[in-house]
């Protein structure tokens, strides 16, 4: 049972207004499949992708609202879905606000979220080893603080597609600036809704939350290792005494070893998780 299209039906728009306020009437035809009941039909074309929901704001007029959604039959598969308008009684108060929940303004809140981070370097970027100079197994964890931040906002409808692009999967991050943090910093954890009704009016509430991370989410691991790369390929590091090191050895960018006592500097970073810009989502 399901949807095969929606279509609009660009003839049949109306958009009159008056004294008693603006009115408008807009038209889909839904082709279904087939499968579904004389009794399921309509509903299931009611409730086709695309097809408003009673309550919810027409698309250009802000001041207007879905009052009903009617299903007709053109065919045993084919129905035209008539989503009528109308602004709604008591619309503004008497200081001429916006009643509409759509027009609130949306709501943000800071947090930290705590966790136990793995480290492998101290304050000053130096190796966490132990007396022999070998890498902890398992290396230290520490407590650590990161900024969460939930923006909470009503919107006609949960934006699933949103959702699952930037809160989907790993969890995309920004590849612009977000809320004063630069490119990288940003990872969306969430995208979670609720759907409402008030009065005349329905919505979905719709909270994002954001963990910011001052050290970026892309992973830059410390570029050690046994082996080396020479002349294309890759040989095991030997000490001073022509023997295989035993422990990981500090490389340089190219791949080749560091004298010994060299800084060790970080490798990537690894692209793992996506990247998006966030100024899409509008917050």
């Amino acid at each position: 049972m399901g949807v095969v299209n929606v279509k609009p039906e660009w003839s049949t728009a109306e958009a009159p207004i008056d004294r008693s306020g603006s009115s408008a009437r807009l038209s889909w035809t839904v082709l279904l499949d087939g499968r579904d009941s004389f009794v399921q039909a309509p509903i299931t074309a009611r409730q086709a992708p695309g097809i408003p929901r009673v309550g919810q704001r027409h698309p250009t007029d802000p001041t207007a609202v879905c009052r009903s959604v009617e299903p007709k039959s053109l065919s045993p598969i084919l129905w035209r879905v008539t989503a009528s308008y109308a602004t709604p009684s008591g619309a503004t108060n008497e200081k001429g606000e916006s009643l509409n929940p759509l027009d609130a303004p949306p709501e943000i809140s800071y947090d930290f979220e705590q966790i136990q981070q793995m480290i492998d370097t101290d304050l000053d970027d130096k190796p966490i080893v132990n007396t022999a100079g070998d890498p902890f197994d398992p290396k230290p964890e520490i407590p650590y603080g990161r900024p969460l931040v939930r923006i909470t906002r009503n919107e006609q409808e949960f934006p699933g597609a949103k959702a699952r692009d930037y809160a989907g999967g790993r969890g995309a991050i920004n590849s612009d600036a977000f809320k004063g943090w630069p490119p990288g910093t940003v990872r969306c954890r969430n995208i979670s809704g609720t759907d409402q009704t008030e009065g005349e009016f329905a919505y979905c509430r719709v909270t994002y939350e954001f963990i910011c991370d001052a050290e970026g989410w892309q992973p830059r691991p410390l570029n050690i290792g046994l082996r080396e790369k020479k002349d294309g390929e890759m040989v095991v590091i030997k000490d001073k005494d022509g023997q295989p090191v035993s422990q990981p050895v500090a490389l340089n960018k190219d791949g080749t070893a560091k004298e010994a006592g060299g800084p060790v500097e970080r490798a990537g970073p690894f692209k793992v998780f996506p990247e998006k810009p966030f100024g899409a989502l509008g917050l």
